[in-house]
């Protein structure tokens, strides 16, 4: 799930062509990625595949880039990104109980 809240902008450094469609290096300033996490590139959700220190790369299937922009997307090109929220921290979540009786 995402807020729609922009935490990051990224520039991606290198684009390359798949099987199975498009993979994007990012660089980001987010610290500890984890592998299969989820982030929101220019709006579309897309997994974590590698990280390291300022930079991760996602990948973008077939179907993604034929229902976004993702497939003209070039090295250069400036990405907003979000994490996805997550139960226990990030995110603005609010709770609320109910009582009966």
């Amino acid at each position: 799930m995402f807020t729609g809240l922009i935490t990051d902008v990224g520039t991606i450094d290198r684009v390359q062509q798949t099987d199975a469609g498009r993979e994007f290096r990012i660089r980001t300033s987010y610290p500890a990625l984890s592998a299969g996490e989820s982030i929101a590139v220019g709006g579309a959700c897309l997994t974590v595949r590698e990280f390291g220190d300022g930079w991760c790369t996602v990948a973008a299937v077939l179907t993604t880039r034929g229902r976004t922009t993702l497939g003209d997307w070039e090295a250069g090109r400036r990405v907003n990104l979000e994490r996805a929220t997550q139960a226990h921290g990030r995110g603005c979540w609010r709770s609320s109980t109910s009582r009966t009786s």
